[in-house]
């Protein structure tokens, strides 16, 4: 799965809590809501599908990069059917 930027709701509420408000640490959840690899992950887990999860994350160029590790995937033999997707407009 190709994605460009994520969480940044995430980093921004994190941001505010600590450095303008009262918090002396960041919210519990705030690496994973984060990281690329999560929404990756989600999909598989959401779609029952088994085998290695690969997350993109080269910002515009994400898409492209998704689908040529997928085609590749699938040359190699490490995968039958990858999925590909880009969730990013």
């Amino acid at each position: 799965m190709g994605v460009c930027v994520c969480g940044w709701e995430t980093v921004e509420e994190n941001y505010r809590a600590f450095f303008l408000g009262s918090e002396s640490r960041a919210a519990t959840f705030t690496a994973p809501k984060v990281m690329p690899i999560a929404a990756a992950g989600q999909v598989s887990m959401s779609l029952g599908l088994r085998g290695p999860v690969f997350g993109v994350a080269s910002a515009c160029s994400s898409a492209n990069h998704s689908i040529g590790i997928a085609s590749r995937k699938i040359l190699l033999a490490n995968s039958m059917l990858p999925l590909h997707s880009q969730p990013e407009g």
